[in-house]
């Protein structure tokens, strides 16, 4: 499972929504792969909405491309020339109707 998975999966496992993660452990995803010896996260894009019954993936995926490149720091974690890698989860909470998006980027 990539951490991009494990992320978008933990924000329902662990009832929160944040680029860190709550305690025990209060890690962001640099500090996640260091301490299990992963490939380096170095940026991190997250997301969450509630769909519309109507709409198919590639609405969904719209969406969120929209709402992530209309900041700056989040279009800049997908713009940057730098990263080599990119890893995207994806998770659907049936109770609040959350469907989780979580890209992550390294070098």
């Amino acid at each position: 499972m990539s951490q991009s998975q494990w992320k978008a999966l933990d924000f329902i496992a662990r009832h929160y929504f944040a680029h860190v993660s709550p305690p025990p452990d209060s890690e962001d995803c640099y500090q996640r792969s260091l301490r299990l010896h992963l490939t380096l996260c170095m940026g991190e894009n997250i997301a969450w909405q509630q769909p519309d019954c109507a709409q198919d993936g590639w609405a969904l995926a719209q969406d969120v491309a929209r709402l992530w490149m209309s900041s700056d720091s989040h279009q800049g974690n997908l713009l940057n020339p730098s990263w080599r890698l990119m890893g995207a989860g994806l998770s659907y909470e049936p109770e609040t109707q959350r469907l989780y998006s979580v890209a992550q980027f390294g070098l």
